[in-house]
């Protein structure tokens, strides 16, 4: 009875710190995952991610306004098929939007403009917000909007939401 007792005393014990361990915490990866991102030729445009345009080579055209979201300045780098926005945060300047500009270049999950709604709503499904003609799914601090006009995707944009 005594052995009986000290075996199920330390499956218990066992049990319980296995249980109490730091395999569930998040990683910065898990972090990562919660938005939306953009791969063009194996490089990765994470949204609120600090931007360095030396890793793409030159853009085709650059520009600056007045930020309007935060202190200093907005730019915008363009490429073949897509733009990239960024905003500074007082240190950095990190990628507050990605404007997809043809039907080269799709989202990570496969669907680029002149693909049907239903493909998009195969894919990202119907949680979305609609403003007119434009379809918003959210996921953390980012959006991905789809503008469909006669069934078909128009327009892609990735948005960071710098309030959230």
């Amino acid at each position: 009875m005594k052995k009986k007792f000290i075996f199920l005393f330390i499956l218990l014990t066992c049990l319980i710190l296995t249980g109490c361990n730091d395999n569930n915490k998040k990683s910065e990866t898990s972090t990562v995952d919660n938005v939306y991102s953009f791969t063009d030729n194996g490089h990765d445009f994470i949204l609120g991610k600090v931007f360095d345009e030396k890793e793409l080579g030159e853009s085709s055209s650059y520009s600056e306004t007045v930020s309007c979201a935060s202190q200093g300045t907005d730019k915008t780098y363009t490429y073949p098929h897509f733009e990239v926005k960024t905003y500074n945060d007082g240190e950095n300047d990190r990628i507050l939007s990605i404007y997809l500009i043809d039907d080269e270049v799709k989202t990570k999950e496969g669907i680029k403009i002149t693909d049907s709604f239903s493909d998009m709503t195969n894919v990202y499904g119907t949680d979305y917000e609609t403003k007119d003609t434009l379809y918003i799914y959210t996921l953390g601090k980012t959006k991905l909007e789809f503008m469909v006009e006669n069934d078909i995707i128009t327009s892609i944009e990735y948005v960071y939401d710098i309030e959230l």
